[in-house]
C-alpha cells in the first residue's frame, strides 16, 4: 500500500498493536459521520465478486455527488488466516482502479473494538 493513501492504523484485529495513525483516521471517520453515509455490505462474498460491488458502489455514489462511503467487509471470520476482504478493499483502494476514485480511507471500530468496515473518502466530481 502506499503510505499517502492510507488514513487508519491497521487491519489486523490485534488489540496489542498500537494504531499508527490513529488521529488521522479519527479525522476521517468523524467528517463522513457529519452527513450521508451510503453502506454498502459485501460481508460474506468472495473477493472477485466483492471488488466489483464495490467499483460498481464507488463509481454510482461518486458520480451521485457521494463524498464518503462505508463499506462492510465483515471481520473475515470464514477466511482461511487473515481477512480476505479487508486486505482486497485495501488492495483495490490503492490500485489504479481505486484511485481514480478514491482520496483516502481508514478502518472503522465496531462497537466491539473491532474493524469490519472502512470508511472511503472519494475525490470530488466525476
Amino acid at each position: 500500500l502506499r503510505e499517502r493513501a492510507w488514513a487508519g492504523g491497521r487491519w489486523r484485529d490485534d488489540p496489542s498493536a498500537p494504531f499508527d495513525r490513529a488521529a488521522a483516521s479519527a479525522e476521517l471517520i468523524a467528517r463522513a459521520r457529519r452527513g450521508r453515509l451510503p453502506t454498502l455490505r459485501i460481508r460474506g462474498l468472495r473477493r472477485e465478486p466483492a471488488l466489483e460491488q464495490v467499483a460498481a458502489f464507488v463509481a454510482r455514489e461518486r458520480a451521485a455527488g457521494s463524498r464518503y462511503l462505508r463499506i462492510i467487509t465483515g471481520k473475515g471470520l470464514g477466511s482461511p488466516g487473515d481477512p480476505v476482504l479487508k486486505e482486497a478493499l485495501a488492495e483495490w483502494c490503492a490500485s489504479l482502479a481505486g484511485e481514480q476514485h478514491v482520496v483516502a480511507w481508514a478502518p472503522e471500530l465496531a462497537p466491539d473494538g473491532e474493524f469490519g468496515a472502512i470508511v472511503v473518502q472519494l475525490r470530488p466530481g466525476r
